[in-house]
């Protein structure tokens, strides 16, 4: 906020050297503007920051997801490769 009021500072300093003449009200409503437009540029820039943002977090959202179903199919498929082994004894010693 402080920013935008040394922005004001300095654009009303400006037109009133540059400017002689003009009615103050029409010096402000031009600073107005010209400070609405700042702000409106500020939130575009912002807009895009959290765009970018949510990006990022979505891929490492998906990376450690990968990651997590990478670490339960190492702890399980040891338990897997077991179960089968019984699995095939069984039906081998059924069908003998």
């Amino acid at each position: 906020m402080k920013e935008l009021g040394q922005l004001w500072a300095r654009m009303r300093a400006l037109f009133l050297t540059q400017c002689h003449g003009v009615l103050p009200a029409e010096l402000d409503h031009n600073v107005c503007i010209s400070l609405i437009e700042h702000q409106e540029n500020q939130i575009e820039e912002l807009k895009s920051e959290l765009h970018s943002a949510q990006i990022k977090l979505y891929k490492k959202e998906a990376e450690l997801q990968a990651l997590k179903d990478c670490a339960l199919n190492s702890l399980y498929q040891p338990y897997q490769a077991s179960i089968l082994a019984s699995i095939h004894l069984r039906l081998y010693r059924v069908c003998m």
